[in-house]
């Protein structure tokens, strides 16, 4: 087993906003084997939006790499961007990855699965009043869409299940 956030070192990783450690070094990082979690699951589910699904898209299964790659494909396709906000817990690393790549622009809002849209509306709303924005200083960005994104916000994979 090897732990995906430090490599068992239990060194502090750059990329992150706050100190996060693996079980290997007392902390909250994931421990796991190659192939022990699979991106795509079958079951039953209830996602975080409080719906009820017979699948899963479990982005714990991404290693670090992979959320590089993913930023760097995002960063491709974005317009620029002057800072870049996670919504917890899920977007967070692909934020933190993302960060390199700021230079002006809008704000852009990250996350890594849209199913409603709804966590990312709700952090929109929440920073428009905080900062005395507008809702059109702000773009987002997911990683997978299990369906129709709202206009403002861009998946880098979108999965289309035959619903409008």
């Amino acid at each position: 087993m090897i732990c995906e956030w430090c490599n068992g070192t239990g060194k502090e990783k750059p990329w992150e906003l706050d100190s996060v450690y693996c079980s290997i070094c007392k902390g909250e990082g994931t421990v796991k084997q190659m192939g022990e979690i699979n991106l795509f699951q079958s079951g039953d589910f209830a996602l975080h939006s409080g719906n009820k699904s017979s699948f899963k898209i479990e982005c714990d299964s991404l290693t670090f790499d992979d959320w590089v790659t993913l930023a760097k494909m995002a960063s491709e396709i974005l317009p620029p961007f002057r800072e870049v906000i996670g919504i917890p817990n899920g977007g967070i690393v692909f934020a933190n990855c993302l960060k390199k790549y700021v230079t002006k622009g809008k704000v852009l809002i990250v996350d890594d699965v849209l199913t409603t849209g709804n966590s990312m509306l709700e952090l929109r709303h929440i920073l428009t009043k905080d900062r005395s924005l507008t809702s059109d200083d702000f773009i987002g960005v997911v990683a997978f869409a299990r369906g129709k994104c709202p206009d403002w916000i861009m998946p880098l994979f979108q999965l289309n299940l035959g619903k409008n």
